[in-house]
């Protein structure tokens, strides 16, 4: 997929803990680092108030230096994502479902751009509020599709034949882990 950005909305270390499968919306969003790199993606996060809701995850951040990918980093106090607008298509992941990704979908949406919803990469820290932001995803136009991470991966690449088969085949020998029922 060409002229495609990956964007990390507030995956900050004070959601640690709180909300549901923090820990796979992290792991999601490192495969997708690993992703990002092999398919040539750009990277841009946010960070809503990190002076109060700190850094985005350091794990995240390791897996960015790990794999030399560059990225670019807002901080911010609206709840929708600053992001650039030159790119066809989005892949989003991030906290919370309900009001900043949500928010950042809709602005993307009304610029009639692709976006790729990770569904193991979003949560909200309450099940209810992930749940009523993902009904609302279902009534958005086509150009809004949510997606596992693994249908996501093997979407991008197309065919077996992708030179990149193997390495995206084998982010998926273990599937990404939740300790509560989503």
């Amino acid at each position: 997929m060409d002229n495609t950005c990956l964007l990390i909305c507030d995956i900050q270390t004070a959601f640690k803990g709180k909300g549901r499968n923090y820990d796979a919306v992290v792991e999601s969003t490192i495969r997708l680092v690993k992703l990002a790199k092999l398919l040539e993606f750009s990277v841009h996060i946010t960070e809503q108030v990190p002076d109060k809701l700190g850094r985005t995850d350091e794990d995240i951040l390791a897996a960015l230096e790990a794999e030399e990918v560059e990225f670019t980093v807002d901080a911010k106090k609206q709840f929708a994502m600053t992001y650039p607008d030159t790119y066809d298509n989005y892949i989003i992941v991030g906290l919370e479902t309900h009001v900043c990704v949500l928010q950042t979908i809709d602005l993307i949406v009304a610029e009639n751009k692709q976006v790729f919803c990770i569904f193991e990469g979003i949560s909200s820290i309450t099940k209810v509020d992930r749940d009523v932001a993902f009904n609302y995803f279902a009534r958005y136009p086509a150009n809004v599709r949510v997606m596992s991470l693994q249908s996501f991966a093997f979407y991008s690449i197309k065919t077996a034949e992708h030179p990149h088969f193997r390495a995206v085949s084998k982010m998926f020998r273990h599937p990404v882990t939740t300790e509560t029922e989503w």
